[in-house]
């Protein structure tokens, strides 16, 4: 969902469920990729970026962007920007701060669960 306007694309569904007309780009483990949902959220964070809109938030980079799929592109761009919100689960962690040379970044333990970790980050120190 686009948080300013609250317009939604599907992104994924089990893949195990796909149905006729779905736009399947890709599948990471049990679920298919909406290639229109990709350019969607391309699209709205390259507006974002353009107007100056911060924060900006993604969820989430793992194993599809590690692999250089799903939001790869502008998460390059996005490590890099002032102020932006990443969820990474905590066994993706060491290598999306890596892949995207992300220099300085700050960990929000996301509820009680432990399971994930949002980080900003930015290489402007």
């Amino acid at each position: 969902m686009r948080l300013s306007t609250r317009a939604r694309v599907p992104l994924a569904v089990r893949a195990d469920a796909v149905e006729a007309g779905w736009d399947e780009c890709c599948r990471q483990g049990r679920y298919s990729f909406s290639k229109r949902a990709f350019a969607y959220a391309t699209d709205a964070f390259e507006e974002m970026l353009a107007r100056k809109e911060i924060p900006i938030f993604i969820d989430e980079v793992g194993p599809l962007e590690l692999a250089g799929g799903g939001f790869a592109s502008v998460a390059n761009v996005l490590a890099h920007v002032d102020e932006v919100y990443i969820a990474v689960r905590d066994t993706y962690f060491t290598r999306v701060i890596e892949r995207y040379g992300v220099g300085t970044y700050r960990v929000i333990p996301a509820g009680d669960s432990g399971d994930f970790a949002h980080h900003t980050g930015g290489l402007h120190d």
